[in-house]
């Protein structure tokens, strides 16, 4: 317990013997897990953006203008019978021509020398996949009575394909990012591991071993990992709770997502570390 305590002082001391070159280690380390967490906050909410699509979807069912009453009708009851739709409402071309109207401050039924709407059908789908989308649509376009359907497909497409990209590049950046960060951070801890290389000469002859130098290696970058860390949780959880309150809305985080971001800067660290202690060639001489 001793020797423990003994290596723990030592590796701090490591760390206050140039405390210009710890802080910059402290802060390249904490910006690295702090970006890697916003890129992944950022590939969350888009992934939330795309399920509040999914359950709080609209479909437009345009039908034809001969629709008859009994064929409308017979269209809404098997629409309501599809899985998630939890309402189906009819618009009749009077209620659309009024509302529009009002929209533009004019009368549109001057302006095209007719009424232009179609009957609707507005559907509320609740939770929906998309792959169930598409073939309930294709099959109610070849129906009796329906005239076209209108739903935003292409904008589902086009936010897969950017989460795919975005989250191919997102990982590719991150990797990089942590990596040049290792690296620099690697470079000022071997840099103040070595600037008491006297005194781990003069520790090597009163008996101390190689391992036990290691060790004090181990400490002062996993001490570096945990400040880091716990710095990047607080911010991170400020800039989660300032989004909340802007934006009135909140990220679900996965479970256990801080504590995850603390241990990964400690076991980064620990690599970081052990690469310090290997580099260093312990001599008695």
């Amino acid at each position: 317990m001793k020797r423990l305590r003994f290596h723990v002082s030592q590796g701090w001391q490591t760390l206050r013997s140039r405390p210009g070159l710890s802080v910059l280690a402290i802060a390249l380390l904490t910006f690295s897990l702090g970006l890697c967490a916003a890129v992944f906050g950022t590939l969350l909410t888009l992934q939330d953006v795309r399920q509040n699509l999914l359950e709080n979807l609209n479909a437009t069912v345009e039908l034809q203008n001969d629709v008859t009453d009994k064929r409308r009708a017979q269209i809404t009851t098997v629409i309501k019978r599809w899985p998630g739709v939890a309402e189906v409402t009819y618009i009749s071309p009077d209620s659309l021509l009024r509302y529009h109207s009002s929209e533009v401050g004019d009368d549109l039924q001057d302006i095209f020398g007719g009424n232009p709407f179609p009957p609707t059908l507005q559907i509320q789908f609740e939770d929906i996949s998309h792959p169930n989308i598409d073939s309930l649509i294709a099959k109610a376009a070849r129906w009796e009575g329906v005239a076209d359907i209108i739903y935003p497909r292409e904008l589902w497409e086009r936010l897969d394909i950017f989460i795919a990209r975005l989250r191919g590049g997102a990982l590719i950046g991150v990797v990089i990012i942590l990596l040049v960060s290792l690296v620099l951070i690697w470079l000022v801890l071997r840099a103040q591991f070595s600037g008491r290389r006297e005194e781990w000469r003069l520790l090597l002859l009163l008996g101390m071993t190689p391992a036990g130098l290691r060790t004090i290696a181990l400490v002062q970058a996993v001490t570096v990992g945990t400040i880091a860390g716990v710095f990047s949780v607080f911010g991170v959880w400020v800039l989660h709770y300032v989004y909340t309150i802007v934006f009135l809305d909140q990220i679900s985080l996965p479970t256990g997502f801080y504590p995850l971001l603390l241990l990964a800067g400690i076991v980064l660290t620990l690599f970081v570390g052990y690469a310090v202690s290997s580099k260093v060639k312990f001599t008695r001489n």
